[in-house]
């Protein structure tokens, strides 16, 4: 999935910290 990847970019780079939790909200 080409838009996951995009968002965990602009996450990592946004705050890489919050990355991660933002990522599991979005798996589900």
């Amino acid at each position: 999935s080409a838009i996951g990847l995009a968002i965990l970019m602009l996450l990592f780079r946004n705050k890489s910290s919050i990355s991660v939790e933002e990522i599991n909200t979005l798996k589900g």
